[in-house]
């Protein structure tokens, strides 16, 4: 399952052990093992289950020169056809997981690497010369990201007790997510049950600068019919959906675990 945590802010001596104490309220979504990077900056960390390259393929994981820091929730079903394009553009890839593609991705197609992938993901992408901050939820949410921001700020964690190992977050109640649960049995995006928490929707990017954010949706699902599909057959579309559903399932295959 994994889990991500992390800090934007100023480094001092409590940042480091904060953010192992979020990291170890998320332990149950990756028994496996933990990963950490820190700089002046930043403190990031993830608690990993391993499925792709079990053995090596632990995380944050960095491009060629160091200066891109990445780490994932999820899985990429498209690493193999990801990996031979980034080879063919000249980025040397160390392993056989999916999480050391991104930060080669972002390198060649910045924030649009996130259209690339297919899978399902919550990503934390810190690019070091730029001090820039990407966090990423794939298309349809199937991954939680949560974030709360506050005076050029911001702290993110992929369950909302991560958040709560901050002391400085406020406990209030947010009465209009509340209502919504009571409703429709859960909590929209991009509320939360804590005030001044948020989530960030499905098929959403967060980017933060200098203090500055700035949020977008960069995928949405097109309902209008194509023209060549307005000739096409029952026994077309029962065909068409059949194998779709089939790629579908070939492609969650290719983890090591089962």
């Amino acid at each position: 399952m994994c889990g991500l945590v992390g800090l934007l802010e100023n480094q001092d001596g409590a940042r480091s052990a904060l953010i192992r104490r979020m990291n170890a309220t998320i332990t149950h979504r990756g028994p496996d093992e933990d990963g950490y990077f820190d700089d002046p900056y930043i403190a990031m960390g993830m608690r990993r289950l391993s499925i792709q390259d079990v053995v090596h393929g632990h995380q944050p994981r960095f491009s060629e020169d160091g200066s891109i820091v990445a780490m994932m929730n999820g899985e990429i079903y498209n690493t193999e056809e990801l990996r031979r394009l980034l080879e063919t553009r000249g980025h040397q890839i160390l392993g056989t997981g999916d999480t050391e593609l991104l930060p080669h991705l972002y390198e060649e197609f910045g924030l649009d690497f996130v259209q690339h992938l297919r899978g399902m993901f919550a990503i934390a992408l810190w690019d070091k010369q730029s001090k820039q901050l990407i966090l990423v939820r794939d298309r349809l949410g199937k991954k939680p990201l949560y974030y709360w921001l506050r005076d050029g700020k911001i702290s993110w964690a992929s369950e909302l007790k991560a958040l709560l190992a901050d002391p400085r977050l406020p406990r209030r109640p947010d009465l209009t997510a509340i209502n919504h649960y009571l409703s429709f049995k859960y909590v929209p995006a991009p509320l939360s049950a804590v005030e001044n928490v948020n989530k960030l929707p499905p098929a959403h990017m967060l980017v933060m600068v200098d203090g500055a954010v700035k949020i977008h949706r960069y995928w949405r699902l097109n309902y209008a019919p194509q023209g060549v599909e307005l000739a096409k057959t029952d026994a077309d579309l029962t065909e068409e959906l059949r194998a779709n559903l089939m790629d579908a399932v070939k492609v969650r295959m290719i983890s090591e675990r089962p």
